[in-house]
């Protein structure tokens, strides 16, 4: 049994810390957004036995593909190697509103993510649309590219 981090690093902790037996399932995304300066992924490293790979802009749950937005997975590497199975989501177009969000400040801040550069992601008001251009097969296609591309940075033997 494997818990995910969520929004709380206390109430993970909290478990981890009282069952020594508990596991650990890092989603990315989750840490970015929520966590940043957590060092709940090192510290609980040998506990981790599945990674749910997703990126964002550093403050939304966004799904992103690995590799389109700002998760630092260079920073992750030492927490992930090892890791025999990473997760990612065969989501396909995002369409992720987000209220009260300031949609220049939105804009702004996608604007210089690796997705956007590519034209694959973009703020519409207080909306993220991501790979709304993008048929299946490319999208599983760039999908497969990510996850290769970051077991190989992270090193070890993990399936993607």
């Amino acid at each position: 049994l494997c818990f995910e981090n969520s929004v709380s690093v206390p109430h993970l902790r909290a478990v981890l810390d009282s069952d020594d037996a508990a596991c650990f399932c890092l989603d990315t995304g989750h840490w970015h957004a929520f966590a940043p300066g957590s060092d709940i992924a090192l510290r609980y490293a040998p506990r981790i036995r599945a990674v749910h790979l997703q990126d964002n802009d550093g403050a939304h749950d966004l799904h992103l593909i690995p590799l389109d937005g700002c998760v630092p997975f260079d920073a992750l590497a030492a927490a992930l190697r090892g890791v025999p199975v990473l997760t990612m989501e065969a989501a396909g177009r995002v369409d992720k509103p987000l209220p009260g969000e300031d949609g220049a400040e939105l804009s702004r801040r996608l604007a210089g993510l690796p997705g956007a550069k590519a034209g694959l992601l973009r703020a519409q008001g207080d909306r993220v649309l991501a790979y709304e251009r993008m048929d299946f097969s490319a999208y599983l296609n760039r999908l497969h590219e990510a996850g290769t591309a970051l077991a190989q940075r992270i090193g070890g033997d993990a399936d993607v």
